[in-house]
Parts: structure tokens; sequence; C-alpha cells
């Protein structure tokens, strides 16, 4: 399976090393030159420095071929943008956005952004969880 990820922090890090280690092949792509460069001693040719939210960056990435493309970036707006060439303009089937304000989730699923991922929610739905079991 082909994955793009889009962000070289520390999540789209640790998710490429993760896939790369369950034989996926993956791209990281980040607009950050020195974050690149510093990964790339681990990462080879697995990371490009490019603009994930451009079409030109996407096409560089490969995201014509892509099974998947994931939006990791610290701006929601970046990842909507990312998922929404990803899907409409490269044809990828699925992608995944990290949002990092969750009032942002309603828009995306609105504009029918794939699957949508908030840490903030999660953990808000987990602690709803524990509260109600506590009160049984």
């Amino acid at each position: 399976m082909y994955i793009i990820i889009v962000g070289a922090g520390k999540a789209g890090y640790y998710l490429t090393k993760t896939l790369m280690d369950e034989n996926h092949e993956v791209t990281l792509v980040d607009w950050n030159f020195d974050r690149v460069k510093k990964l790339e001693m681990d990462l080879g040719d697995s990371i490009i420095y490019a603009s994930g939210s451009s079409i030109d960056g996407l096409d560089l990435s490969g995201c014509s071929r892509a099974d998947i493309v994931i939006a990791l970036t610290g701006d929601d707006e970046d990842n909507l943008v990312i998922c929404q060439l990803g899907s409409q303009y490269f044809g990828v089937k699925k992608t995944i956005a990290r949002i990092n304000n969750p009032k942002n989730s309603k828009i995306f699923k609105i504009l029918g952004m794939g699957t949508v991922v908030s840490g903030i929610i999660a953990i808000s739905e987990i602690i709803d969880n524990y509260v109600t079991v506590r009160k049984s």
C-alpha cells in the first residue's frame, strides 16, 4: 500500500516509521527544509521537501498513485486543503486529516473529508465514558 503523510512533526515521523516497519511504502512530505534534511538521515528517500498543500508538492510525492493521504500538519486549514486535493484532484480513495481545533470537525465532515481525527475529541469521549461508567 502506498501512503503519503504530510507534516513531519513528531506524529508524522513516528507514523511514517511505524508504517515502514509494517512494510508499507510511505512518503513523508514537509516544507521545512531543515526538518527534512535532519530526518533524511533516518528516512532516506522516504521524505521529501515540498509543500503538501500544493498540487505540485503532492504531484512530486506521487499522489496520483497513493492509496491513502494523511494530513498531519499543525494547521487545520492546510490539512483540509491537503485532503481535498488528494481526493478531488488526484482521486485518492482514502484521506485522513488530523484536526487541532475540535470546532472544525463539522466543516470537515460537511465537505466530505474522509476520516477526521481529533485528539481533543478522543480524550473528551474517553472522559465522558469514564464518568458514565463511574455513575453506573
